[in-house]
């Protein structure tokens, strides 16, 4: 609803019930709000949490903390979880269709639909499928990459400039802290992808849509990040060593309490070595020192 009305007055926004009216004169759909912001609040917002992480008078982790909340950051894609799981409720226990949109179509819808197919569809969350999201939902659909990035332009103060890509990932990590188990891949495949999109090495993330890419004959001159990543020599640095082959039957339904974020330290402040174990890696290797307990007890050899 923060964005919705004032786009409507400009000719865009949402739709009108009465285009949704059975003969009767009755209503079938429900209409809900998912008060995700513009892009404009999204850039502004992660400016704020490095100018936090760059900040040399913060005073101890207190301070810190209250930088972050202030930047909202955590908040925004707090937002974006709660509305997947409306999108994956109505669709997973109520059957039904689910339109989801945004003012244009290329940005917080992407983020929407790719999460919510995340939760619903645990092929997605193998490395291949997690692959063909985003070359369908982000690439094939669309969203502006050379525009919210900046590639081949130097306007470092465009206004068109937004994480909203970098935020999705973000959505994902937030995903696997919760449930690492249902996921093919690690976050070393996020973190390859962010830099990657920066890094102009493949050709996926250049320019705004599939038109473009094709007119620059870009498969000519550049290689696809996805053949890279599924190659025979690179695939298993990506893969996840705790990963459930089972889990991909079920449903994906993520806490949103604010005390279940997870700030991701390395990706946004990789670069600090006093920086603690990610809290990811601290379960993994819990489960493994269990994991080694649990065998040897086991091992009639032992006794």
């Amino acid at each position: 609803m923060i964005c919705a009305r004032p786009n409507r007055a400009k000719g865009g926004g949402y739709e009108s019930h009465d285009s949704y009216e059975e003969h009767g004169g009755t209503t079938f759909i429900e209409r809900i709000f998912c008060d995700i912001d513009n892009i404009h609040v999204m850039r502004d917002s992660l400016v704020k949490v490095i100018e936090a992480l760059n900040n040399p008078n913060k005073k101890g982790e207190k301070k810190w903390f209250e930088l972050l909340d202030d930047s909202k950051w955590m908040q925004h894609l707090r937002l974006i979880l709660i509305a997947s799981n409306r999108v994956v409720d109505r669709i997973k226990n109520n059957g039904h269709s689910t339109l989801i949109h945004c003012s244009d179509g290329w940005d917080r819808t992407a983020q929407l639909a790719a999460v919510s197919q995340l939760c619903l569809d645990g092929y997605y969350r193998t490395l291949e499928g997690f692959l063909v999201l985003i070359d369908k939902e982000w690439c094939a659909f669309g969203h502006k990459f050379q525009d919210r990035i900046g590639h081949t332009v130097n306007k470092p103060q465009d206004t068109e400039r937004s994480p909203v890509f970098i935020q999705f990932l973000d959505a994902v990590y937030q995903l696997m802290c919760q449930f690492p188990e249902a996921f093919e891949f690690s976050e070393r495949l996020l973190i390859f992808i962010a830099e990657h999109l920066f890094s102009a090495r493949f050709g996926n993330f250049l320019f705004n849509n599939v038109k473009d890419r094709l007119a620059h004959n870009l498969h000519t001159k550049t290689r696809s990040i996805w053949s890279f990543i599924l190659h025979q020599d690179n695939r298993r640095q990506f893969l996840h060593p705790i990963y459930d082959k089972n889990s991909h039957l079920f449903t994906l339904v993520p806490n949103t309490s604010v005390i279940r974020m997870t700030f991701w330290i390395r990706l946004y402040n990789k670069a600090n070595p006093s920086t603690p174990r990610d809290q990811l890696l601290e379960w993994a290797l819990k489960m493994q020192q269990r994991s080694t307990k649990a065998a040897e007890k086991s091992d009639p050899t032992n006794m």
